[in-house]
């Protein structure tokens, strides 16, 4: 008997000696799936056969990490009654009604106000806002020039806004923690009349106060990102576009290296759009960002990318500016 006790002692230890390193810290630091499976889908690249690549950037001078974390998309929870929440708080009183065009899937409201709208559309896929003040007939390009509010007083009007709203995402906690990154330009020109000469003019019609969209202290890029506001006359809010995907944690990943992805970008492996006419394309930035899909699609992960800046020349259109993007994980391709 006691022998067999022994036997079962040193069998039991043996086994637990397999088993106990797999339960240990290094399993957990693990990728959730693995690198080849995190393909992503970049725009189609539009450009003649022939384009030749070259680049001013030095090797020396730039450096990127090693690694970069991906994330998980959690899918938004949109349904009829936050839509209406949602427009309570914005001020709209009309019932949401849910719409599928051509697999295009959202949510909208639609108040009547004189002769004039005022929408809501919430995107089912990527939980986007999409509000517009349609009231007055040409508030984004009016006829005659509109008062508009100074850079501090626009970001301050679109800020509250927001807040009051309930859309600010956290990090945006106080107005002074994101005023130096929230961006005022023109958000369109039209043909005013000059009230002295009564001759049209092109002026600025409205403004866009478009805040930042940032994934680990680097840019979001693509056409999904939307972040702004835009201002009309005495600082009217006339239009609302914003997402901010929600996004759990898959892991650390290892990059290539920024010089081959421009081998990729050159060879037709990543994505840009030039006129028909490019010959030459001159590449002189090169940065990090995370790709962001459209808001009207189901993105599945949130991947970093190269993104290169710089210009192409064109036979017919001289000097344009440039930017191209490439897939910046190492998935073994």
């Amino acid at each position: 008997m006691q022998k067999l006790y022994i036997i079962y002692l040193v069998v039991l230890v043996s086994v637990l000696g397999i088993l106990l390193p797999a339960c240990g810290s290094k399993a957990n630091n693990k990728p959730v799936i693995a690198s080849e499976e995190l393909k992503l889908q970049l725009p189609n690249t539009v450009a003649p056969s022939g384009v030749v690549f070259t680049s001013e950037l030095n090797t020396g001078d730039i450096s990127f990490p090693a690694k970069l974390k991906a994330y998980r998309v959690v899918v938004p929870e949109v349904s009829e009654a936050s839509v209406r929440e949602l427009g309570q708080r914005l001020g709209l009183q009309g019932a949401s009604v849910t719409t599928n065009i051509t697999g295009m899937k959202f949510i909208g409201i639609m108040d009547k106000v004189g002769s004039g709208t005022r929408n809501l559309t919430v995107f089912t896929e990527s939980g986007a806002i999409q509000y517009q003040d349609k009231t007055q007939p040409d508030q984004l390009y009016p006829d005659t020039p509109p008062i508009l509010p100074d850079e501090a007083k626009a970001k301050r009007i679109a800020y509250d806004f927001l807040k009051q709203s309930g859309i600010l995402p956290e990090g945006y906690e106080s107005l002074d923690a994101v005023a130096g990154k929230i961006e005022v330009t023109a958000g369109g020109t039209s043909a005013i009349i000059n009230g002295n000469t009564g001759e049209k003019e092109s002026q600025i019609s409205h403004l866009l106060v478009t805040f930042p969209y940032t994934i680990d202290g680097y840019p979001a890029a693509g056409s999904g990102v939307k972040h702004s506001i835009r201002l009309g006359d005495r600082g009217k809010i006339l239009e609302i576009f914003w997402v901010n995907r929600k996004m759990s944690l898959l892991g650390e990943y290892s990059l290539v290296t920024w010089t081959e992805a421009l081998r990729r970008l050159a060879a037709g492996g990543g994505s840009f759009t030039v006129d028909a006419m490019c010959q030459i394309v001159v590449v002189k930035e090169v940065s990090l960002a995370y790709w962001m899909e459209p808001v009207t699609d189901a993105q599945q992960y949130i991947l970093p990318v190269y993104e290169f800046r710089g210009i192409y020349h064109s036979k017919v259109g001289g000097d344009n500016d440039f930017i191209g993007w490439v897939p910046a994980l190492d998935t073994g391709t």
